[in-house]
């Protein structure tokens, strides 16, 4: 594994990047990202990485004429990245006992259930968080908050 190299970047570049490559997905997410730079010390590449796989699970939890919403903002030396589906949701009980919990997949043995566990650890290495609202059958947002750089 790579070490992560942080160095000051905007994350919108990384938002954009990561919806970009999810763009043959379906459904195909729409982007709020603004005008306005949002500096943010990470390593681009991990951050593109966690965008994706947050993309690309609420793709899979999604039917096709659903909706994804990417969207970033900053507030209070905060930056909120939110990732946020009209799909399939999860139960409480998913999202508190098996959601973040390594080497536990729903995707059978096409997936190491890594990913979210791996997502949420990288924005804790940024001094960040990462917060989920699922509702089952009614979709859900994840929510990334990371300091700004200055």
């Amino acid at each position: 594994s790579k070490v992560a190299q942080n160095q000051p970047i905007d994350l919108r570049e990384a938002v954009t990047k990561a919806v970009r490559r999810c763009g043959a997905g379906k459904p195909v997410p729409t982007i709020r990202v603004g005008e306005e730079p949002l500096p943010v010390l990470a390593d681009q590449e991990r951050l593109i990485t966690v965008f994706e796989h947050l993309i690309r699970n609420a793709q899979d939890a999604t039917d096709a004429d659903g909706e994804i919403e990417v969207s970033a903002e900053t507030a209070n030396g905060t930056i909120k990245v939110s990732i946020r589906d009209s799909g399939d949701g999860m139960s409480p009980e998913f999202v508190r006992e098996r959601l973040f919990r390594p080497f536990d997949s729903t995707k059978g043995s096409q997936s190491l259930g890594i990913g979210a566990y791996q997502a949420r650890d990288y924005v804790r290495t940024l001094g960040g968080r990462m917060d989920v609202s699922s509702v089952a059958k009614h979709g859900t947002t994840f929510t990334i908050h990371v300091p700004t750089a200055d």
